[in-house]
């Protein structure tokens, strides 16, 4: 997508950041930057955050039940810059619903081992939609989506064989997608199947 000068000047008068800008785009960082770089006379400097603490005390208002310490960094920074107050409140302010609850530290852990937002989707029981929110509101970098690492490829193959498909992009079925990926994961992460460690012969 083009960058629009007018869009990035609102933008940057909302107070986002480079890489919030970027991603509105589906550019990277340095693109961006290249293009600020280029037109620096025709836009405005980068908001402050402002009313920080401000932000802070409308949320620990909100939620006095909440310890707005065992946050975590980025969801502080997010509160602060935006004084978003359902942020780690559990949820989802488009409904008034509690949000599906999954664990951003393993999101990342997956993520560290090349898998797409779909297969942690798969891996973690939720939907695709479930991990790109926590993704983006963790301000997490961007991944490509479709690219799988040929030594994930392989623990996906030969999982898929396992379950009686030729390999995993012939694999039908959202459930068996599921369970093909978190197969391939304990293959991956050396977990046997049953009780007992790994490489240890049972007495």
């Amino acid at each position: 997508m083009k960058i629009n000068l007018q869009n990035v000047i609102k933008y940057r008068k909302q107070g986002l950041t480079n890489q919030q800008i970027a991603d509105k785009y589906g550019v990277s960082t340095s693109t961006y930057e290249n293009f600020v770089t280029n037109n620096k006379h025709k836009l405005p400097p980068p908001v402050k955050i402002k009313d920080g603490e401000v932000n802070i005390k409308k949320w620990k208002k909100a939620n006095s039940d909440l310890d707005f310490d065992k946050l975590t960094s980025s969801q502080k920074s997010t509160i602060k810059r935006y004084g978003r107050i359902y942020i780690g409140t559990g949820i989802n302010p488009a409904d008034g619903k509690p949000r599906v609850d999954v664990d951003v530290n393993e999101i990342r852990r997956l993520r560290d081992k090349g898998f797409t937002s779909q297969q942690i989707a798969d891996e973690l029981g939720v939907k695709k939609g479930v991990i790109e929110s926590r993704i983006k509101e963790e301000e997490m970098p961007r991944v490509s989506n479709k690219k799988i690492k040929p030594e994930r490829l392989k623990f996906l193959n030969d999982a898929a064989k396992k379950y009686g498909f030729k390999d995993f992009v012939s694999v039908k079925g959202r459930n068996n997608r599921i369970n093909i990926a978190k197969e391939a994961t304990r293959r991956q992460d050396g977990i046997a199947e049953g009780k007992g460690r790994p490489g240890v012969e049972r007495d």
